[in-house]
């Protein structure tokens, strides 16, 4: 499976699409609706995702319980 580390927690990334990247930033770099700018001109959308002791959930629901994702730095 994908997993990054995310507020020193482990990520679990359990479905996510390709995308070609029309945004300017760093790799890692999470940005609207829980884009991830990739390197190759791409970013990785998280469609569904699970942080430790929580149960999987979409990534509107995420969003919406925890704002600070968006422009933050993943590891």
């Amino acid at each position: 499976g994908i997993w990054t580390t995310w507020n020193d927690q482990i990520l679990k990334i359990l479905d996510c699409i390709q995308n070609a990247n029309t945004h300017q930033g760093q790799s890692g770099t999470v940005i609207t609706d829980g884009q991830i700018i990739c390197g190759d001109n791409s970013t990785l959308q998280i469609l569904k995702l699970q942080l430790p002791g929580k149960p999987p959930t979409d990534i509107q629901s995420f969003l919406r319980g925890h704002p600070s994702f968006i422009n933050s730095q993943l590891k």
